[in-house]
């Protein structure tokens, strides 16, 4: 396989409907990771469609804590690509594997980053839909970033995890509140695994992650910076160092506007409002009702 300008791509694994290489960028000599989907698009109106959601995706690639989308295209087949960064040291799912359940306070700081740059995407316009503790990698600064917005995560409407919210299973379009969903179902993992007891976890935190697991969506945290924020509080009450969350507003964003958590990263930070459904990006349906 060839793709102009990237080099020594070497098949590494299939992931979810695509075939996820480690190559070069020839412009900048960085290693990078290319996913190419499976299913060819060959309509051109669902071209333009993909290639406008995937610049939001590049957009998002200033944040510290989410993994950049540097490039996306389309292969001679027609079959779409993205090219990610390559810096990683592996994700939190095999972190929890190796060495069991983390740190209550690792796992709160983690939220609160998290969140913060879910609360940037959600501004941006993006749902990432399938947030799982195998998204969220740790990187070789050793902060955390969230993957998972790329081809693997759009390949289908209808995956589900473990950690997916209950109204997108029941087949409901996917939004800022099931990204909430997502996010402390995968904390909650990060603390306890496989265990059928919780001795060791807050009482605040316990209270706080089950809020955020609520059957209906309207009774979650209404966005991620107010989950951020009450993780901070967890914090404060731990007589910890309080996280801060870095929340940016994006070209093209929305224009609602929330306070949220100061960050010398943030200068003017936002927060996604009103708990809408966003109905997930038209072209999807390409890759889940067999029309490619």
């Amino acid at each position: 396989m060839q793709i102009d300008g990237y080099g020594d791509l070497t098949r590494l694994a299939s992931d979810e409907g695509a075939a996820v290489y480690r190559g070069v960028d020839e412009q900048s000599d960085r290693t990078v990771t290319v996913k190419v989907l499976d299913r060819a698009i060959d309509d051109s109106s669902v071209q333009r469609s993909f290639r406008r959601e995937c610049e939001a995706l590049v957009r998002l690639g200033g944040h510290p804590n989410i993994i950049a989308v540097l490039d996306a295209g389309f292969l001679d087949d027609d079959r779409p690509y993205l090219v990610t960064e390559y810096d990683t040291e592996g994700s939190l799912a095999a972190k929890a594997n190796r060495h069991g359940p983390l740190p209550v306070d690792e796992v709160v700081q983690i939220g609160v980053k998290c969140a913060g740059a879910m609360a940037t995407a959600h501004v941006a316009g993006v749902i990432h839909r399938a947030i799982t503790p195998a998204h969220l990698l740790v990187l070789s600064s050793g902060e955390v970033g969230i993957t998972g917005f790329d081809l693997a995560a759009l390949s289908s409407a209808s995956r589900t995890s473990d950690h997916t919210a209950p109204e997108v299973i029941e087949g409901h379009p996917a939004d800022a509140r099931s990204d909430i969903y997502s996010l402390c179902s995968t904390l909650w993992y990060l603390l306890v695994g496989d265990a059928s007891d919780t001795p060791d976890v807050p009482t605040s935190l316990e209270r706080l992650l089950a809020e955020g697991l609520a059957a209906d969506p309207t009774d979650r945290p209404l966005t991620m910076t107010a989950l951020a924020g009450r993780l901070q509080g967890i914090e404060r009450e731990r007589h910890v160092a309080v996280t801060m969350p870095v929340v940016q507003r994006l070209p093209g964003g929305s224009n609602e506007r929330t306070p949220a958590a100061p960050s010398p990263a943030a200068p003017e930070p936002v927060a996604v409002g009103g708990g809408e459904q966003q109905e997930p990006p038209w072209w999807m349906d390409a890759f889940t009702h067999g029309s490619v």
